[in-house]
């Protein structure tokens, strides 16, 4: 994207702030504006300026076979496939975005755990169901996925690492599968 010189500066500001938060394969938020916004929303949680919210971390299961045996062009797709599947239905999400290689954070504006375990389960079975092109037949797609909501305690890190833990422990469990707490 290159900036015309017959933009307003405000339309200038815009694609600026594209390139800097928008991740360039997918179309959805990247890791960049995800930190800054998660440690937004916390900072709105303990000043009660702002509700609390779940934190779901996404990880596609062998994404490295994926690439491996297709080839990158396909992991590519992929991913956007992915972005696409579990931006289509935001109610009560706050935002997508990949947090980087085969990583996705969403965060929910949803007070309850339950809820936002619902939903990560809701993407897990979409997921399993989608079938992407490679060639003779389609591919299919897994993830497992960590789920966690903000605490008193937490910063960015801490809630990301919380939820990417448990997202691990889905991995450990068998794969396509969500661990919430």
């Amino acid at each position: 994207m290159s900036l015309s010189t017959g933009m307003s500066a405000y339309e200038k500001i815009e694609q600026l702030e594209e390139l800097v938060y928008v991740d360039g394969l997918t179309g959805v938020m990247n890791r960049r504006y995800a930190e800054s916004r998660i440690a937004d929303r916390i900072v709105e949680f303990r000043n009660k300026t702002g509700g609390k919210f779940g934190l779901i971390f996404l990880d596609i299961d062998n994404f490295k076979n994926i690439n491996d045996s297709c080839n990158h062009e396909i992991g590519d797709r992929v991913i956007q496939f992915i972005a696409m599947t579990i931006t289509e239905d935001m109610g009560g999400i706050d935002f997508v975005a990949r947090w980087g290689g085969e990583e996705f954070i969403v965060v929910v504006n949803m007070d309850d755990d339950k809820y936002v375990g619902a939903i990560a389960e809701r993407f897990r079975a979409a997921l399993e169901k989608l079938r992407v092109e490679s060639g003779k037949e389609g591919l299919k797609v897994t993830a497992s996925l960590g789920v966690t909501m903000v605490r008193e305690d937490d910063d960015a890190g801490r809630l990301v690492a919380r939820a990417d833990s448990y997202m691990y422990l889905s991995k450990k469990s068998g794969k396509n599968a969500v661990t919430a707490g």
